[in-house]
């Protein structure tokens, strides 16, 4: 995980970039949709279990896009509550 600090007039902004390669993201991926593509398999026939995983499908989908979307920065007013989260994150 790296950390990317930014000094303004009066705000301090820390960004975390968390440290994955591509493949590690592609497995971990490939496992999950497997796993939920299995599970598509074995509930064929019952409409209960093929609703039920196309639902956990959704959730990773939407997970995945958040993470890729999300916002993994946060701004404050000064620089010693900045150092107070900084501390904090172990």
């Amino acid at each position: 995980m790296s950390t990317l600090i930014e000094l303004a007039e009066s705000k301090v902004t820390i960004t975390i970039v968390p440290k994955q390669g591509v493949i590690q993201s592609l497995v971990r991926d490939l496992a999950t949709l497997s796993m939920i593509a299995f599970c598509v398999y074995i509930s064929h026939g019952s409409t209960w279990w093929t609703f039920l995983t196309g639902l956990m499908f959704l959730f990773v989908l939407f997970t995945k896009l958040n993470t890729l979307v999300g916002n993994n920065s946060r701004t404050f007013k000064d620089k010693d509550a900045a150092i107070k989260y900084l501390k904090n994150l172990d």
